[in-house]
């Protein structure tokens, strides 16, 4: 493996990172100013554009309690030098605590119920490399493949 595929496949790891955490500026740092992502869940299509449009895009999982991105299978092609193109698998779990008789978001304790939106995702990613020699995603496509929700206990 080549080292740009090496770094090219840490971006799917960092930006996973990134919105666990609802960090801003590492997603911004993933992604050039006019970088976009681009959801797409059943017939509803959001797509999320620039830096400011990064920060739209953490607003839209800040309704759940915590989210855990498990990056899977990534396969990375480079196009030319400063180009290259991706695919990543991924399970997002969403998960919204509910104290007994609560409201999402209620800070429940340990022990609590909770629901747990599974997304099985596909991004298709296309890189760039930037004047700073660093690779970054210029476009993310999400897609959904499969659904699921589960009650999870809050650990």
């Amino acid at each position: 493996m080549t080292r740009d595929q090496t770094e090219l496949l840490r971006l799917a790891h960092a930006y996973a990172v990134a919105v666990d955490r609802r960090d801003l500026g590492a997603l911004r740092a993933l992604f050039p100013p006019d970088g976009a992502v681009t959801s797409r869940i059943g017939d509803r299509v959001e797509r999320y554009a620039g830096h400011g449009g990064l920060a739209d895009l953490l607003a839209a999982v800040a309704r759940f309690d915590v989210t855990v991105h498990d990056v899977g299978t990534q396969r990375v092609t480079l196009v030319d030098a400063d180009r290259a193109h991706g695919e990543v698998l991924c399970a997002a779990h969403h998960v919204g605590r509910r104290a007994v008789g609560g409201a999402a978001g209620s800070g429940a304790a340990a022990g609590d119920r909770a629901t747990d939106e599974v997304l099985h995702l596909r991004y298709d990613d296309d890189y760039r490399r930037g004047g700073d020699g660093r690779w970054r995603i210029a476009a993310r496509e999400l897609r959904v493949v499969a659904h699921e929700r589960r009650e999870v206990t809050v650990a």
